[in-house]
This record gives structure tokens, sequence and C-alpha cells, in this order.
């Protein structure tokens, strides 16, 4: 085995480097199926059936991105529209090492990797995989969620809330396929992956790329590979040449999707340690529902002058992928920001210290929680970043009926204090909203008030210091008809016209 690794690992290296470089003159479909068919030319691959709970992902797909949960989900629904078909199902794979740190730290990042999805990942025992994928990690992921029943995101795969594996082999019977005759990968031997380090990364990402929508590469993972292209360079940084080794084998279209995305690495990544990308990777790893960035937004965004606004930026793009739908496009598409808001924050522009207040909000909460909260790791993350979201929102004067909107910036951090007790209610007071606080217990909300036949909203009454399960007793139905807590504590019904009252 080893002096099949010594013949053949030097030649792939140089095929490697070449495609990396874009020296090789292979189209992506090419160069992938040389270098398979050279591999098992020389008995270094096989054909194995694998239970899905042996399999895990490798570090390198999506460019270490590993799986985005959300689009497991997605991918989940439409094969269980369309029914499962084994010709469709092309699963390239490596073995674990069983010696070295490598194995190691492959089997802790698929730990790792789910135990930071909310829950929209099935949990792994690192100590029961065998291989991990770098074409197929989509689909292996999906049963897996079939299989261990995970927190769901389409409810017509759903049961209260779960992934229902009845619910969705009794719509589509042969979903049960590749749980009862499990999964055949194409698998390489972990000898050769570690004697061609980029291996995996490379047929990783030649194979998905003529892949469906659902394993496209997202905005992110290509951002986090101009930034690993850029960190492997000596001397100065090209960004023009960094934008054509991104593009090499992608559509042709793509170039100019990796010169906008090299502006905002250039200025927003965070540095050399990409903390930034890191970031917006985690936060996209829990969200049930994500929206499509597009990248001249992000071209946009590295124009902005604040040297302080790097946690800014990194909310208004978890904004972006975290849209209302009344700011996304037909095919998906965030449309939040305009140039008009990049303006607003430039020296002397009207949003410009309304956004310097939110980052010191930011960073205040950010700070408190992790000194005295007991949240777990994802808990933090999704405080933190609906916090940071909610807002940018609000700088920006962005609504939706589907958000609540708010009438101050300490509104807003009053309003994440209350969700962060409801996670951890042993959280000790926050000295920065407590003068809102305050002014909250001690000064009831008074007046009398008509409105249109439309009638209130929850959000509305939330707004106002109404709370369902406090003051909002009841709620009906679309025909908005509420109970409040009123005088003497007793329930008044609301309907089409209200009115705020003593609490």
């Amino acid at each position: 085995m080893q002096e099949r690794v010594d013949l053949m690992a030097p030649g792939l290296e140089a095929w490697v480097s070449e495609f990396e470089a874009g020296k090789n003159s292979d189209g992506v479909s090419t160069f992938q199926e040389k270098v398979r068919k050279a591999i098992r030319s020389a008995g270094l691959s096989d054909s194995r059936w694998v239970d899905t709970g042996r399999v895990g992902v490798h570090p390198a797909n999506r460019d270490f991105a590993g799986l985005v949960p959300v689009d497991v989900h997605d991918l989940l629904l439409r094969i269980a529209a369309n029914g499962w078909c084994w010709e469709e199902v092309e699963a390239l794979a490596c073995e674990i090492p069983p010696i070295g740190e490598e194995g190691i730290e492959w089997r802790a990042y698929n730990m790792k990797l789910a135990a930071t999805s909310d829950g929209l990942l099935a949990p792994v025992n690192g100590s029961l995989l065998e291989i991990v994928t770098g074409r197929g990690s989509h689909t292996t992921a999906a049963v897996r969620c079939m299989v261990a029943g995970t927190r769901g995101v389409h409810e017509e795969l759903c049961i209260d809330g779960v992934v229902s594996r009845s619910k969705i082999c009794e719509r589509q019977p042969s979903m049960g396929d590749p749980i009862s005759k499990r999964i055949c990968y194409e698998v390489i031997r972990w000898q050769l992956v570690l004697a061609v380090p980029k291996l995996m990364e490379v047929l990783s990402r030649t194979g998905n790329s003529s892949h469906g929508v659902a394993r496209v590469a997202t905005i992110l993972q290509g951002c986090k590979r101009v930034h690993a292209i850029a960190l492997a360079m000596t001397g100065d940084i090209k960004y023009d040449v960094v934008a054509k080794r991104a593009s090499h084998g992608m559509n042709p279209e793509y170039h100019a999707t990796a010169l906008a995305i090299c502006d905002f690495v250039q200025t927003w990544s965070g540095g050399r340690d990409g903390h930034v990308l890191a970031s917006l990777e985690h936060y996209e790893r829990t969200l049930a529902v994500k929206r499509k960035i597009n990248p001249f937004d992000l071209q946009t965004l590295s124009r902005l002058d604040m040297a302080t606004g790097e946690l800014y930026v990194t909310a208004m793009v978890k904004a972006l992928l975290n849209a209302p739908g009344n700011m996304v496009s037909s095919d998906g598409v965030a449309s939040v920001f305009g140039v008009s808001d990049i303006g607003s924050l430039q020296p002397n522009g009207r949003n410009r210290q309304n956004a310097i207040e939110a980052i010191k909000l930011m960073q205040a909460f950010s700070t408190f929680l992790a000194a005295y909260s007991k949240c777990s790791a994802t808990e933090l993350t999704k405080l933190t970043s609906d916090f940071e979201v909610k807002l940018v929102m609000h700088v920006h004067s962005k609504k939706s009926d589907s958000r609540l909107a708010y009438t101050s910036l300490e509104a807003v951090a009053l309003h994440m204090y209350d969700e962060a007790k409801k996670v951890d209610q042993h959280l000790p007071d926050w000295s920065v909203i407590q003068p809102l606080a305050d002014v909250r217990a001690k000064k009831p909300r008074v007046g009398l008030r008509e409105t249109s036949a439309a009638g209130v909203t929850v959000s509305q009454l939330k707004e106002l210091g109404f709370d369902v399960g406090t003051h909002i007793v009841r709620i009906q139905g679309d025909s908005k008809v509420f109970e409040v807590v009123g005088f003497a504590g007793k329930a008044v019904q609301i309907r089409h016209i209200y009115i705020y009252i003593y609490i």
C-alpha cells in the first residue's frame, strides 16, 4: 500500500497544484474524472456501502464550512419530494486516519459541527465514524437527520417540529432505501489523503460545482476561499490574482463575484485569522431560514470608512442572512441595505453616531453575557447575533410586519435582556439598561386610542409593554381578538378598536 502511495502521490500533488494555480487546461469535470480514475487504477480507492451513522464530513468540504445545516434540510425536502434515486447519488469519501492527529481532529470537527448547529444536524459519535465525505456530504447529512429525528425546518417533513422518518417514508417509500440499504461511497485510502493534503479539498470543490442549487457554495464560503488563497500568497497580496485563482473551477461568470468578494475580504475579513468570517459562518449554521447574499452588497460594504466598524459590518451581513420576507427577492437574495445606507454611515452621515452607539451596546451585551450567563456557545451566538441584527435594522429604520419595531437603541437592549433572561433566569441586572427597566417598572402605559378596522397586532402591543402570557392572556387566531389584563386585574377584550390601559 505504501509503495503505491509513494508512486502515486507526487503526480497527484503536481496535478492538484497546477489546477489550483490555474495552469491546468482541464475543465472541472475532466479534472475530477482524471484524478479519480488514476486513484482507482492504482488500487487506492474502492466502493463501499456504509451506514450514514458512520459517515462524517471532511473538514475541507464547502471550503472548510463542512455543512450548512439549513441547506441539509432544503436538500432533504427536495429529495423527499422527488423520491430517492440511486443514479443521482455520487458520494466520494476518504478513510479517517487511524493514527496521528488528523483522525482525532476530523472526529472532533464533526462532533463540534453537530453541536453548534442548534439541533439542525444529527448528533455525532466521533468514535463510530469510519469515513468522511467530500461529495454527497449534504445528502448523507439529510439521511442522518431523517434517522435521528433532528429539529426540523420544513413543516411537511416534521411532526411537532421534529423531522419524522415515518411521515417522510409514508409520503415517499423510496426514502427508506438509504436507511435500510445504506449508501455507496467511493472511498479513498487514508494514506493517500495524508500524502496529498489538498486532494479532498479540490475533489470536493470540483465535484460539487456541477451540482444543484442546494450544494452550490455560498458567498460566505467564497469569502473563506479568497481569504485562504490570500494567506497562502508570499509577498504583497495581489487580489486580482486571488480572484483568478478563486474563480478556477467555477462558472465563467464567477470572476466578477470573486472580485467583489476580494474587496470585502481585504477590508472586513478580520485580518489573518479571519475571525469575522468565522463569526458569520458560525451564525449561518444556527439559522433555520437562510437568505442568499448578493456579493456586490459585500463589495459596497467594503467602501465603508469606519475604523471601529468591524462589528457593525458583521451585524449588517448577519441581517442579510436573516432578512425578513419582505426584503428578499423571488430567487431568495436578501435586499436590505442600499448605497444610501452605507452613505449614511460615512463620516458626517446621518446614521454615523447611532451606529457608533449601537457598536458600544453590542460590545457591552457580549461582554455581559460572557461574564455572567451560563448559556451554551450556540445560545450565546443566537442572543448576541439577534441583538446585533435588531440594532442595525433599527439604526437604518428597516421595518417588517414580522419583526418588532423599537423606539430607541436602549429599547432594543431592554428587549434582548428580557430574551436572555428567558434562557438564563439567573442573569443579574444589566446596568446598561437598568434606567429604562426602572421606568418600565414604575411608569404604566396610559391613554386611549382607536385604530382602523384592521385592529392591533401582537407586535404593536409588545412594543407598548404588553407581554404575551403576562398582560396579553389570550389571542384568538386571525380575527385579532385579544384579552388584555386591565383595571383591577380584569381581562378586557379588544377587537378592531383597542385601548391602552393601566396595568
